[in-house]
């Protein structure tokens, strides 16, 4: 994994063998795969799904690699515009808009009445594309309701194996099951962590300013919220379990170099 990062290119680290809970991450491991089957997953799946919707966005211009495979949920194709960015697909019923924009790739026409979400609708065309990864911005705010659906995606995709977060409204809310997500000593401000599922074993936080060691979370008693970060690398893992982290975007800019 030094080595990937010395290079430049991407690493990912197993859950099985001989490292311990967080370790890899902890070094810089950009995937964590639970068995052999997964590595395989993550090899041969496409770019990433980055995913729009029309809910809260924060104050600067999301970051999409150009290989990235974008979809504009309904009213999100309006962000897409205002970023100048391009979606590979467009999907909604457009009842928001009133009418279907004008769109010259792929469009997906869904019924009013419907039993998924766009955002859900828009996970399964990525799922079809063969994406293993999804990234959403616009998709908290707004309506509480799809706030709630939303972050069920998260759950179910990261219990499928698959790296998930939202971005929304300056805030990141990551995904983890069975697994760890490693903070860059750069991030600032608070961080809260939540179980997603019943019960949440082996819960452990290195490097916040309250420590976690082998901790039990549920989903009635919120333990984890409001911790803090501390200028170090950090990192939260569970070893049987799904949490959904939630964490400020705030970060100190690199300086600019004096004349």
């Amino acid at each position: 994994i030094r080595s990937a990062k010395q290079a430049g290119v991407r690493s990912m680290g197993v859950t099985y063998g001989f490292s311990e809970p967080g370790e890899l991450i902890a070094e810089g491991a950009e995937y964590m795969a639970l068995s052999p089957a997964m590595i395989y997953t993550q090899i041969t799946s496409a770019a990433p799904c980055v995913i729009f919707g029309a809910g809260d966005y924060a104050d600067t211009r999301p970051s999409v690699p150009e290989n990235d495979f974008v979809i504009a949920a309904d009213g999100g194709y309006e962000k897409c515009l205002k970023y100048g960015i391009s979606p590979s697909l467009l999907i909604g019923d457009f009842d928001s808009c009133g009418i279907v924009p004008a769109f010259e790739g792929v469009t997906v026409r869904l019924p009013t009445e419907k039993d998924v979400t766009d955002a859900d609708a828009a996970v399964r065309e990525g799922l079809r594309h063969g994406c293993g990864e999804f990234i959403f911005y616009g998709c908290t705010g707004g309506r509480p309701d799809h706030t709630i659906a939303n972050i069920s995606l998260l759950k179910r995709l990261s219990l499928q194996g698959m790296r998930a977060v939202l971005h929304g409204c300056g805030y990141t809310y990551p995904a983890v099951t069975n697994g760890t997500v490693f903070l860059p000593a750069e991030k600032k401000g608070y961080v809260s962590v939540f179980s997603l599922s019943e019960r949440s074993e082996g819960v452990n936080e290195v490097g916040l300013k309250y420590a976690l060691d082998n901790a039990v979370l549920t989903d009635t008693f919120a333990l984890g919220v409001s911790n803090e970060f501390t200028g170090r690398d950090s990192y939260i893992g569970v070893k049987n379990g799904t949490l959904l982290i939630v964490y400020e975007d705030t970060v100190d800019l690199p300086s600019k170099p004096e004349k």
